[in-house]
Order: structure tokens, then sequence, then C-alpha cells
């Protein structure tokens, strides 16, 4: 679970054998010091991996889940989104919803590079991004084309 004020991702044990435990304290998962910004926000697993979107420091990071179930070390898989929660499709895309500007924002994989490389992750270039306006249907590309759902 991620704790937003905290800046932390508990382990919450589903069998009720044990009290919580901070799964990772990573300093990407550091919140802003502002009031009403969200850290740690949304988390999903997938491919072996635990991601969180950090809504306030506008990226989403990943962590290696190791064989004994501990957190590996932290990496941004993409900057300069800010997400609320997401999830992936089976081939790796990530779809993320914004909050307050109520849109879909898709980050496909060739966005972040190589899964395998330690160091994947960049500023993901608007043209990436696509967008979908719940008010009106519309869908495009940050780059302003869009075209009716």
């Amino acid at each position: 679970m991620a704790d937003t004020v905290l800046g932390l991702v508990w382990r919450i044990h589903t069998d009720g054998t044990s009290l919580p435990e901070v799964w990772t304290a990573d300093l990407l998962l550091t919140p802003v010091p502002l009031p009403l910004t969200p850290g740690p926000n949304g988390l999903q697993v997938f491919r072996d991996e635990v991601y969180v979107a950090v809504s306030d420091r506008a990226h989403i990071v990943a962590f290696p889940i190791l064989e004994d179930g501990a957190a590996g070390p932290g990496r941004v898989h993409a900057a300069g989104i800010a997400l609320d929660d997401f999830a992936f499709d089976v081939n790796g895309n990530l779809y993320g919803t914004t909050d307050p500007f109520n849109t879909v924002a898709r980050v496909a994989p060739s966005a972040v590079g190589d899964h395998d490389s330690p160091t994947r992750g960049a500023r993901l270039p608007r043209s990436l991004l696509t967008f979908r306006d719940s008010s009106n249907g519309a869908c495009g590309s940050s780059s302003g084309k869009s075209s009716a759902s």
C-alpha cells in the first residue's frame, strides 16, 4: 500500500499473521512538503516489479521484487507525468489517470527504454502521451491532434 503522507510503501500480509511493515522508504518516494499535494499514490505490480506513481514529484518509480520478497533499489520509470492511479495492459503500456485534469495518459514501453536496463527511465516527451477528455469523448495526443472515439 502506498502511503502518500509518509512517502512509504507498506507490506500488508494477507493472512493476517503479522503487522504491516515498511516495504520501502526509498527517497524517490519522499513527498514534496506542500499542503494538499499527494506523494506516492497509485501502486501496481507488473512483471516482478512494483510501480508507484508519485503525484507531487511527477514521476513513476519501479522497484524490483527480490527473491525474498523485499524491495530492490528504486529507479525512475518515467518522469514528467503526475498520475493518480494507473494500470498496465498485456503489452506493457501504462495507462494512468490525472487528477484534477480528468484525463487518461498512456506511457508506451518504448518511451522508457530497455526493460532490463537498471538506468532506464527518462523524462517523457509530451508527444508520447495520449489523453482522453471525458467531457467530450475526444482522444488525441498531447501534440494537439485528436479524433473522435
